[in-house]
């Protein structure tokens, strides 16, 4: 979701997927999101990520995302579509800080 350069489409499957894992409590693994954030160029080599520079980069990402195309995207292949109704930048900005765990 953080390296996908797909401008202007957006992947609504990323956000499910991340939201998905964030529910489950599953933690980043730091070193594996690091590298890839390193290889798109979206990271210095040599700075470490830690938490509050993720929940930078991850408002950032919030913020220029079309919504209303990532539900649209999604909503075929899920069954409950109110599912994605809070789907927004202040949704993921607040499930981020509230859920996020990394490793």
């Amino acid at each position: 979701m953080l390296c996908r350069n797909w401008e202007p489409r957006v992947k609504g499957r990323d956000f499910y997927d991340y939201f998905w894992y964030l529910t489950r409590d599953v933690p980043v693994n730091r070193a594996h999101l690091e590298s890839r954030l390193i290889q798109s160029g979206q990271w210095p080599a040599g700075k470490p990520l830690d938490k509050v520079a993720l929940l930078r980069l991850l408002d950032k990402r919030f913020s220029t995302v079309d919504w209303a195309q990532a539900k649209v995207d999604i909503i075929p292949f899920i069954k409950d579509t109110r599912a994605v109704d809070p789907w927004g930048k202040d949704f993921f900005t607040a499930i981020s800080r509230e859920r996020l765990e990394i490793r």
